[in-house]
């Protein structure tokens, strides 16, 4: 995973951070078919979580709340209009796709990453409560301070 938008440097409390976490996922160059990558689409879905951190950017140990519409998204194929300029090749993999998080608020000042987890849900054979789930991989954004006055988010 990579992200495709990070989230503001700074913002206000409260308000919407723009433009929206949007991450996109990669696959290796394993021979995989396209086919066999939709399909492992419908076994995707990330999930996203609010990181307090301290002043060297480590998280922090009191819980931080994220406000929003969406928190978990399923992994969607690129668009056509979605390709051009946002789906770069790599040598060891190729995109699969993209998951985006608009309107997510964050309320309180503090110091913060957006961490989103990839999970994969188990046997799609089985019922939903058999099938499990398991973490694939974790991405954090960059830094985002929130301050009552943006423009005085120190820069250090």
């Amino acid at each position: 995973m990579d992200m495709m938008m990070q989230p503001p440097a700074s913002a206000r409390p409260g308000t919407v951070l723009s433009p929206p976490v949007t991450v996109r996922v990669r696959v290796p160059r394993d021979g995989v078919s396209d086919e066999e990558d939709l399909s492992e689409l419908g076994q995707l879905f990330a999930v996203a979580a609010l990181i307090k951190t301290d002043a060297n950017g480590n998280a922090a140990s009191r819980p931080a709340v994220l406000t929003g519409q969406r928190f978990a998204d399923s992994v969607r194929p690129f668009s056509n209009d979605r390709v051009n300029g946002h789906v770069q090749e790599s040598a060891g993999s190729r995109p699969l796709g993209y998951v985006s998080f608009p309107n997510l608020v964050i309320r309180q000042e503090g110091t913060y990453r957006i961490r989103i987890a990839l999970i994969r849900m188990g046997n799609p054979g089985l019922s939903l409560a058999s099938q499990g789930a398991s973490n694939m991989e974790t991405i954090d954004s960059e830094p985002i301070t929130v301050w009552r006055d943006a423009h005085d988010v120190p820069t250090s």
